[in-house]
């Protein structure tokens, strides 16, 4: 995370290129993430905003996300991208233990000549 103290691990599966239908590509990614920081809320200088300010992941926090990115080959110098994405982070190292959910959704389209 950058040049803090902060420290995680995480462990990830994807499947690329797969292919259900014709001039469609897929690709799905699942990773799982722990932090690996001994920085507690109370030792750093911006107190309970430690993540939102330095990225610390706590041993008590935790998430996961799933990505699911798709190229749809319309012509051949013509694709559409649409990508899925959802993470869940769990900072149990905050005074007040929340969660966080974010989803990302992009359509785009890519003509290379």
């Amino acid at each position: 995370i950058g040049a803090t103290p902060a420290g995680t691990w995480a462990i990830g599966v994807g499947l690329d290129d797969i292919k259900f239908i014709d001039n469609l590509t897929s690709q799905l990614r699942v990773a799982y993430f722990e932090g690996t920081s001994s920085i507690k809320k109370d030792n750093t200088p911006v107190g309970k905003n430690a993540f939102m300010d330095y990225g610390v992941l706590g041993t008590k926090d935790h998430g996961f996300e799933v990505n699911l990115d798709n190229v749809y080959k319309i012509y051949e110098n013509l694709s559409l991208y649409a990508e899925l994405g959802y993470i869940n982070l769990s900072l149990k190292e905050q005074p007040d233990d929340f969660q966080k959910n974010a989803f990302k959704g992009y359509v785009g389209f890519r003509y290379s000549f």
